[in-house]
């Protein structure tokens, strides 16, 4: 999305992105924007959980992302540390 619009010049450099958002396009955006180096805002309704508010703001303040889902380490930590242990 963020590419798109780089190209047909609707988003110029260093302009701040904004997005309404409660899920993963925000927190997608947030790392795509700290990458590229655009200003990044999420909006967010009172709906949504302290939680969710917290990550977003780390996110744009170029925080380094954990992602317990996503990262190797995680499953690999259980693989090599916990699951003998457990055994």
């Amino acid at each position: 999305m963020i590419e798109a619009v780089e190209k047909d010049g609707s988003l110029k450099p260093g302009q701040t992105v904004v997005e309404l958002t409660s899920g993963n396009m925000g927190t997608g955006l947030a790392i795509i924007c700290g990458v590229k180096g655009y200003p990044f805002v999420a909006v967010m309704s009172k709906g949504n959980s302290p939680e969710r508010a917290r990550m977003m703001a780390a996110l744009e303040r170029d925080a380094f992302r954990a992602d317990q889902f996503e990262r190797a380490g995680n499953p690999g930590a259980h693989e090599q540390m916990t699951g003998p242990e457990l055994w």
